[in-house]
């Protein structure tokens, strides 16, 4: 079974850790079959920073009663 398979299977089980396993098994599958050039980006990708998450707004809160 396929990174891309076994994630999705594992998902809809709730079994969210091989889930997580199955995906990052996919990002490597794709480095390892991408030609150079296209590995270099994505590793270029990878190595970026994740951005701040977004500032939580009023909406977003729930009411405690």
């Amino acid at each position: 079974m396929s990174g891309a398979g076994g994630f999705s299977a594992a998902l809809e089980r709730g079994d969210y850790e091989v889930a997580a396993l199955r995906l990052l098994l996919g990002a490597v599958e794709a480095l390892r079959e991408a030609s150079p050039s296209a590995r270099e980006e994505l590793i270029a990708l990878l190595a970026e920073p994740a951005p701040p998450p977004a500032p939580r707004t009023h909406t977003a809160r729930r009411r405690h009663r």
